[in-house]
Parts: structure tokens; sequence; C-alpha cells
């Protein structure tokens, strides 16, 4: 295994492309993490190579957030869709994926491949583009529980040029193929929205109409797409009936949430009707300026964001098949640099208890100077320009040189 560091990419080999293809292939189960990731990581390749032509593959229910960046996007059928419709098997399916993502890549002819999570694809599709495609191949690797890891998995990132590990170094275990020396870099936590890019605190407020004197509380539970949501958000608000007179709750739906359920939910708890404000907004760490206290599952983006926004958070881990909230979670609280509430057959109660002593402002500091201290930047530039460097390398040593960029050396001779 090979570990790289930051590379110099001011100045490009001449054989480097003048504009550049990028593809990125984002498959996303009941959650919004790995699009969000791959979309972080695209705005700063564009960034620091402006001549970047972006384009997405993915089956995430919620792309409608590519449009809005206007950055085109080939839609595959999700599972969860298809499953509520029974119109394909899971073998038709996979055929249907495998002749999709192929044509796609054939027409687009990408210089740059980089795939979240999904080492050789949701069905195996990816497999001939990584065996036989002329690109630069990078994996954006995202810990695992694990127990969820198969040795083939692991061996498979030996068709990548790249892999990063969006954490700190050694703060997770990733597993690299033996017998490869596929260079790996630990980018660090990598995230959509900057600090200074968010709304200001005033403006947010004033918009939200929330006064001076209210705590403003977040409460998210993921992209939407988890079932036990109802239940977790009756315990909660169970509670924060309890501590009703100082606050004002920013209800994050989620792009894949059923409005119906939520608005059910509201329903049950009358105290919420002047109390709560529900918003889709993407990305909603764009209001965290203007948040105080946050209650949120521990999904990789909402978690990461939370801490390196400073905001004292109490973490619920949701079970997850491959992503190990409790992990992280954990990691955090660890450092006292959150709350964590387990949620079994005395959820309510403990959750009780940890709001109570979320309340105390002397543990608010605390938790917002660790937590700052624990996140203290977003690395998605990193990312990005470990990107472009490795594959400046690569067409310094004529490696992945294709007829056209020969003609483009010619030119620069």
């Amino acid at each position: 295994m090979i570990e790289i560091d930051m590379m110099n990419t001011d100045i490009l080999y001449p054989t480097f492309p003048k504009r550049l293809k990028v593809l990125f292939y984002a498959v996303n189960g009941i959650g919004l993490g790995h699009l969000t990731r791959l979309l972080a990581i695209a705005q700063n390749l564009k960034i620091n190579f402006p001549e970047s032509d972006l384009l997405f593959i993915t089956s995430s229910d919620a792309d409608n957030i590519l449009s809005k960046e206007g950055i085109p996007y080939i839609h595959l059928p999700s599972k969860t869709v298809v499953g509520q419709s029974g119109t394909l098997t899971y073998r038709k399916m996979g055929r249907l994926y495998n002749a999709l993502v192929n044509a796609v890549y054939d027409n687009f002819q990408p210089h740059i491949l980089v795939v979240d999570t999904m080492v050789t694809g949701s069905f195996h599709d990816l497999l001939n583009i990584l065996r036989f495609g002329n690109c630069f191949k990078v994996f954006v690797h995202r810990a695992r529980k694990i127990e969820a890891y198969e040795q083939s998995v692991i061996q498979a990132q030996r068709f990548y040029n790249l892999v990063i590990a969006p954490h700190y170094k050694n703060a997770e275990i990733i597993p690299m193929p033996i017998g490869f020396d596929v260079p790996l870099f630990w980018s660090g936590p990598v995230m959509l929205t900057n600090k200074e890019s968010a709304e200001e605190r005033e403006s947010v407020r004033k918009r939200l109409n929330v006064s001076n004197e209210e705590n403003l509380v977040f409460i998210s539970l993921g992209g939407g797409g988890d079932a036990s949501n109802e239940q977790t958000l009756l315990s909660v608000f169970n509670v924060l009936a309890n501590f009703k007179n100082n606050i004002k709750i920013l209800l994050a739906e989620g792009l894949l949430s059923n409005a119906t359920v939520i608005r059910q939910v509201i329903d049950k708890n009358i105290w919420l009707e002047n109390k709560i404000i529900r918003s889709n907004e993407y990305p909603v760490a764009n209001f965290f300026n203007a948040v105080d206290l946050a209650i949120s599952g521990a999904g990789y983006n909402t978690f990461h964001e939370l801490l390196y926004f400073g905001i004292p958070s109490i973490f619920i881990p949701k079970v997850r098949g491959y992503d190990d909230q409790l992990a992280r979670a954990k990691m955090a609280e660890s450092k006292n640099a959150c709350l964590v509430c387990e949620e079994d057959e005395n959820f309510e109660i403990n959750f009780y208890r940890k709001w109570q002593e979320l309340e105390n402002v002397e543990k608010q500091n605390e938790l917002k100077e660790n937590s700052l201290q624990l996140i203290p930047k977003n690395f998605a530039d990193q990312a990005a320009k470990a990107i472009l460097s490795e594959l400046n390398e690569l067409y310094k040593e004529d490696l992945l040189i294709t007829e056209e960029n020969k003609d483009d050396e010619n030119t620069s001779k």
C-alpha cells in the first residue's frame, strides 16, 4: 500500500487534457451520503480546474440537487422505487444498470471516473469499465463496519488508480488490496458546505422568524428514507414538550422523507404548532450559523457538518447495513465533542437525561470547543487536489495518453 501526500497541482504536465471530462458514480440507499460527497468533490474539481466537464450517474431519488447545481446527470432507477413498483426483477435491473452505465461511459469517454462506496457498482455494473476503461479511476472509500467487508470488495480496489479515504489518517480502518500498490490518500472529512459560504446567523433567524431569546434546535434523522424515523421523532418530541418555552425547532425533513408521515407526527404534538419550522433546504448546513443545539442521526454528512460548525449536539445513531453510525458518534463522544443516545427500550428516558445535560450552558461550551478542534475544516478541496495531482503524475509518465492527448502534446510543442 502506498500513501500519498499532497503534491503541487499548479504546474500541469503538457499532455494534461485542455478540457477534463469527469464522470461521477453515486448510487444511494436511504440517504444522500454518496451523492453529497461526490458533489462536494465535483465542485472543488471545478474550482481547481475550471475547464472541467462534469457528468453524474446516480440512482438517488433526490437527484434534483444536481439540476440546481447545473450539473447534468443520468438517472438510474432506484432499488427502492423498483421494489415498490414490482416492474423489474433483481436480475433484469442488474442488466439495465450494466447497459446504461457502459453506454454512458462509451459515449462520454471521461478522463476521470470517481466512484463512492460501491467499489464495483451496485450490480457490479462498473466491472467492465474498471477492467478495460482507459481513464483515471478514483474510489472514495468511506469506512464500513468491519463485518460488512468482503475480501472480494477489498481486492476490487486494485482496479483503481487512487483511493481516497474521507477521514483523518488512521481514524478509521481502510482495508486495501493485498499485493497491489494502490495509492491511498487520507483527505480528512469531505463536506458540501463551507462556513464562509453559509448564510449569516441574523439573516437566517430573521427569515425563519426566530427571536434572539429562543434557542433554535436543529433536528435531522438523515435523508428521510428510514421507516424508523417516525417513532424516533415521536419520542424526541415527547421529551422536548417538557422544555418547550424557550425553543424553536428546525426540522430537516430530508429530500427522501414522507411528508404525510411527518405531518401526522407533528399533529400528535399540539405544542409544536408555533414552534416548528419544516425545511427541505439543501444543503441544510446553509442554516447552521443560526442553529444553537442539534439532535441528529450520525450519518457521515450531517455528523461532520454539525461538528464543523461547532453546534452542541445529541447524536442518535441509526442502524445501517454498512455504515457504522454508532462507532462514529462514540468516537466524538470520547473526545467530549457531542452526546450520544442509543435507541433501545429506554431511549425516551435516556434522551430526557441527555437533553437536560445539553441544556447546561457550560456543557454546551465544552462541546462546541471540542467539536471545532475535532473537525476544524472542510477537506473537500484536498480530495479534489489529490485527484488532479495523481492524474498529472500519470500523464507525466505517459500512462494515460490517448490519441486526442497526443494531438494536444504535439500542438503544445
